[in-house]
Parts: C-alpha cells; sequence; structure tokens
C-alpha cells in the first residue's frame, strides 16, 4: 500500500506458474446473474486468495465477453479500448476500433474486458488522452501487467477528505512508476474493492457496491481444472 497524490493505493503483485489461478467469477455463479457483493463472489471461488471487482460486464453486454476460455459475447465493441488476456499468460490492450471480431477468434483467448481504458502506451508509459467519460478524480480499479504470470491489482480508494481518488492521468502515471508493462482500468467508484481471505484490503467508498463479476487469484485448482503453464 501507499499514497499518490492525496490517495491510498493498495496493490497485490501476483505471481501464478499456472493460468488457472488466475480466475472470473460472476455474480450468483452464472453468467448475467443478478448482482451480488464481492465478498459473495469471492467466497465462491474455491481456494481464493485475493479478488478484485471487474468490468460489471453486465452493465452494458458490450462485447466481447470471454471468461475462463468460454465465450459468451463474441460481439466485439467498436466503442471502447479492449483488454484480452491470452492463455500464454500476455495481456494486450487495444484501443477502441482497432480489434475485429475475425482478429480476435484467430487468438487462443483465456480472458476479455470490456471497460478501460487502457492506461500506457506500447512502451508502457502514461498516456494524457483517454476515451472515457470519467477522468476526474475517483476511487479506481486497475489490472496491471508485468509479463506472462506476473500481475497487479490495483485499487485506490475516494471521494473521502482522507483520500480524494485520482484522475484518469494521475492514475496513468501511478501505473507506469508501478512498473506495469500494461494497464487496464476497471469499474471504479463504489465498485473498486480488493479482498483477500482476511476482508476488504482497502476501504471501499460507502462500503462498495454490488457487481456482476470479479478478477481473482487462488490456490492451483484439481489437475481437470487447470489452464496452461505460463509460457
Amino acid at each position: 500500500s501507499g499514497e499518490w497524490e492525496n490517495s491510498d493505493y493498495y496493490l497485490a503483485d501476483i505471481y501464478v506458474q499456472d493460468l488457472a489461478c488466475l480466475t472470473t467469477a460472476f455474480s450468483q455463479g452464472t453468467f448475467s446473474g443478478s448482482a451480488a457483493t464481492v465478498r459473495e463472489m469471492f467466497d465462491s471461488v474455491e481456494g481464493g486468495i485475493v479478488a478484485m471487482n471487474g468490468d460489471y460486464y453486465s452493465l452494458h453486454y458490450y462485447g466481447p465477453v470471454i471468461r475462463n476460455g468460454v465465450v459468451y459475447v463474441d460481439h466485439v465493441s467498436r466503442d471502447w479500448d479492449l483488454a484480452v488476456l491470452l492463455t500464454s499468460g500476455e495481456l494486450l490492450t487495444y484501443p477502441y476500433r482497432t480489434l475485429t471480431k475475425d482478429a480476435l477468434a484467430e487468438m487462443s483467448v483465456y480472458q476479455t474486458w470490456v471497460f478501460g481504458p487502457a492506461l500506457l502506451d506500447d512502451e508502457g508509459h502514461a498516456k494524457t488522452k483517454f476515451r472515457s467519460a470519467v477522468q476526474a478524480t475517483n476511487p479506481r480499479s486497475v489490472l496491471g501487467y508485468f509479463e506472462p504470470g506476473h500481475y497487479a491489482f490495483l485499487v485506490v480508494d475516494g471521494r473521502t477528505k482522507a483520500s480524494e481518488g485520482l484522475t484518469m492521468e494521475q492514475l496513468s502515471q501511478l501505473c507506469e512508476d508501478l512498473g506495469f508493462l500494461r494497464a487496464y482500468n476497471l469499474d471504479g467508484g463504489r465498485s473498486s474493492i480488493l479482498i483477500s481471505t482476511d476482508g476488504f484490503v482497502n476501504d471501499p467508498y460507502r462500503g462498495g457496491r454490488t457487481s456482476s463479476d470479479i478478477v481473482a487469484v487462488r490456490e492451483l485448482p484439481e489437475p481437470e481444472q487447470q489452464t496452461t503453464d505460463i509460457e
């Protein structure tokens, strides 16, 4: 944890050998299930260690929605930056209107997220222009990537006197300073929650809110559930 621009941030620095340890979970355990708390979704992850809120896909169903290798929505939004986690362990981010449905179909995809924006350029440097309607100070949630097998969950508290929250530009600079190669903004505001087996890691604004999905790290599952060793 640390302080950045008058805001408190919390970082889970994550190494996995098998990609099955980095998983996602839906509210109510099913696609398009009614909203649930992050704690409820985290409790549903067997062997869960730490988790963060996701992109709240069910608010809009922009697509693509691919979770744990299963395709639920194959439409590719042209309006938002996209994040794609390949089965190789590489996390890719795409500016809006650059990824096509045909190109996505050629990839071996493990997870996708549609929210954004992507926070770093191709060299891992902070961006200053973003496709986002929420660029003022806010609580934030970010999926960070260093290299295949090395990821980060970053959550920033906000909207309080103790922690103001970060603008998108400030958040981008924090991601560069933390050494991320790629970083993708997920749902923020009251949704920004980092949780472990000991409970909330951060202090969610007004106790947080219900959502539709999380990203989680878990113990290595049984062999039939394993995905692939990181390349």
